[in-house]
């Protein structure tokens, strides 16, 4: 989760101290009396796979109440009937700043391979009421030519707490679930991703890091 933290207007020590030799270290960069500025860096390298796993056809995005929700589906071979359906909700601002932060490289790219292989619209989708739902606050995103895949993680507010009041050494990402798609539909996913950032008033400021 790189550039991470969280930030206060009342800042009056240096950094401090880092925690974590695993996939995690957070580094502290200020602190004061009502909240503190930490940053956290993960290595995907060390990170354990997700051992659950969905293959996807279908996408969706929508921001909800306390979040903004990726929707992957299923459909039925040669239908727009959806099997069934995973949501995994993200903070809104961690959704800027990780998941669209890390993934504007590759939308080009993206767009390159939707264009050779496009897909085909779903006519008068048929939604299904069997749907799982996860929460988290950190992805690794990547694809070669035809095929993406999606690692998303969470990282518990107990782990930060932890970590910087030094009571624990490493921090804990825990391995949520990898969607594997088409890079076709990652494209759709992506250009969905930014019709909804687009309205949201803070979206510039948050990319900042401001």
């Amino acid at each position: 989760m790189p550039g991470e933290g969280v930030r206060s207007e009342v800042l009056y020590k240096k950094p401090s101290f880092e925690v974590g030799q695993g996939a995690v270290r957070l580094r502290v960069i200020q602190t004061g009396p009502i909240e503190n500025l930490v940053e956290l860096r993960v290595d995907y390298e060390k990170a354990d796979v997700p051992s659950r796993a969905y293959y996807a056809d279908y996408c969706d995005v929508v921001k909800g109440r306390s979040g903004i929700s990726l929707f992957f589906g299923k459909l039925k071979s040669g239908t727009s009937v959806l099997r069934n359906k995973v949501e995994i909700v993200f903070p809104e601002e961690l959704f800027i700043r990780q998941l669209w932060k890390n993934a504007t490289s590759l939308l080009e790219k993206a767009k390159e391979e939707f264009e050779r292989r496009p897909l085909e619209p779903i006519q008068e989708l048929v939604d299904t009421e069997i749907v799982q739902t996860f929460r988290s606050n950190n992805v690794m995103l990547i694809f070669a030519s035809d095929e993406a895949l999606m690692d998303f993680y969470y990282i518990a507010p107990t782990e930060i707490h932890y970590a910087f009041t030094k009571k624990r050494a490493d921090i804990s990402l825990d391995p949520v679930i990898r969607i594997v798609l088409s890079t076709s539909l990652l494209f759709e996913l992506l250009t969905k991703c930014k019709q909804i950032l687009e309205r949201i008033p803070n979206f510039e400021r948050i990319m900042e890091g401001r």
